[in-house]
């Protein structure tokens, strides 16, 4: 999906690239993990996280993506509740790429900044 957009920002190494933007799942879910350690140090107390996550599969955690970035929220970096959850399905008439096998769910999440004294 990003070759078009990575072709008008004129940029060659797209391989390489791809590696960084397309990271492993490992990679991505420690990568969320520092963002969601990172946002809770900036968010006030009751502040507010709103997440728009994918219906894809965490074969580690055996779960959706959004139940595990909602799991490793409350229970791993902590300092978060689930305040509101939704699923909507992405009409094939709004995908990007048409008639794709790709996300058919989207889900928001909202957490809230609790003070969980850390």
């Amino acid at each position: 999906d990003n070759r078009l957009r990575l072709w008008f920002l004129g940029l060659k190494d797209i391989k390489n690239l791809d590696e960084v933007i397309s990271p492993t799942e490992y990679d991505f879910l420690k990568m969320f993990t520092h963002n969601l350690i990172k946002w809770k140090s900036v968010l006030k107390p009751n502040g507010k996280c709103v997440l728009i996550l994918g219906d894809s599969y965490c074969k580690s955690y055996k779960l959706s993506l959004p139940d595990v970035i909602e799991k490793i929220a409350t229970e791993q970096v902590r300092g978060y509740k689930l305040i509101f959850k939704m699923q909507n399905i992405i009409p094939d008439s709004k995908r990007v790429r048409k008639n794709h096998k790709g996300n058919v769910l989207e889900t928001i999440l909202v957490l809230e900044h609790i003070n969980d004294g850390k």
